[in-house]
């Protein structure tokens, strides 16, 4: 209610971001998450990465002034980094009892509703879009929402979307599966080589 509500000269910029990007991230609700939705709470991500990770782009290009592309940097990715590698963190495609969301237990019915699903989902939208590059990532949404509107779909047919629309050696699937079904992320070395070159190792 009231906590939405600006005051130009009284509201200060924090709030005024955390307004725009909340706004944006409901608005974008109405295609992901009502148009096209989930089969089930275990793909939660793709509603609310997508919501967020679009919600930051609106931003950026409504409001320059936030940058919000670095503030990307340390309200998702860094809560993501921090989420993924405590003791009860858990895939981004996580498997929930039936159980969970029958009233039954309380405490677990909003458990898909975690940082896991909503900065560590919108970090991986936004490296897929760095990788699959913007108008490819475009013409895979497109297709997506296109293909699936008012259906209930699952990870499978939205990495799909984005086959249709590339011609990547691996399936986007293929390279995705293990970001959002494994917990925690890979660990890089870069070591610096005599050549003026590096080596890349990943040690986990």
């Amino acid at each position: 209610g009231s906590s939405l509500l600006y005051f130009p000269g009284m509201t200060p910029e924090w709030k005024r971001f955390n307004i725009a990007s909340l706004v944006a991230h409901e608005v974008l609700h109405q295609w992901i998450g009502n148009l096209v939705s989930c089969d089930w709470w275990s793909e939660i991500w793709i509603h609310e990465g997508f919501a967020d990770f679009f919600a930051e782009e609106a931003v950026a290009k409504l409001q320059p002034e936030f940058q919000s592309d670095v503030i990307f940097i340390n309200s998702h990715f860094q809560r993501a980094l921090k989420s993924d590698q405590t003791p009860n963190t858990h895939a981004v495609n996580h498997i929930f009892s039936m159980t969970k969301f029958a009233g039954l237990d309380d405490n677990e019915s909003t458990d898909a509703f975690d940082d896991i699903a909503y900065s560590k989902g919108a970090s991986l939208v936004r490296m897929l879009r760095n990788f699959l590059t913007e108008p490819v990532f475009k013409e895979g949404m497109r297709n997506f929402i296109k293909m699936h509107a008012y259906m209930s779909v699952n990870q499978t047919r939205l990495f799909e979307s984005f086959n249709n629309a590339t011609n990547l050696p691996a399936t986007v699937a293929q390279i995705m599966d293990a970001w959002t079904f494994q917990p925690g992320f890979p660990l890089v070395r870069v070591n610096t080589k005599g050549d003026n070159s590096i080596e890349l190792v990943q040690v986990i």
